[in-house]
C-alpha cells in the first residue's frame, strides 16, 4: 500500500475524517470515510449488537465532511495521477 493521506473536515472535528490511498501498481484509488460513532460505550455496544441481528437505521450511518480547499488540491493531484496513468496505458495499447 502506498502512502495514505488522511484529511480532517474543515470544521476540525476528528469525527469527520477520511483517507485516500493510491495503489500505483494497480492504478486504483481507495477511499475510507470515518463514520460517526457517537454515544457512550454502552450505546455503541447496543448499536453493534442490534446491527449483528440485522437491525438497520432508516437514516443510515452517514455524516458529512467539508473538504478543505487545500485538501481538495491534494485529492485532485491523486485523481490526476490515476487519469494520466490510464491515458498512458491507452496510448501504449494503441501503439501495439
Amino acid at each position: 500500500m502506498e502512502k495514505r493521506d488522511t484529511f480532517i473536515c474543515d470544521c476540525l472535528s476528528l469525527e469527520h475524517q477520511y483517507s485516500f490511498w493510491y495503489d500505483e501498481e494497480d492504478n486504483q484509488l481507495y477511499f475510507e470515510p470515518h463514520l460517526y460513532q457517537g454515544g457512550n460505550w454502552f450505546q455503541r455496544l447496543k448499536g453493534r449488537v442490534k446491527y449483528l441481528f440485522g437491525n438497520k437505521s432508516r437514516f443510515g450511518a452517514w455524516d458529512e465532511t467539508i473538504i478543505n480547499p487545500d485538501d481538495a488540491l491534494k485529492i485532485r493531484d491523486i485523481l490526476d495521477k490515476i487519469i494520466e496513468k490510464d491515458l498512458n496505458a491507452i496510448v501504449e495499447r494503441g501503439r501495439d
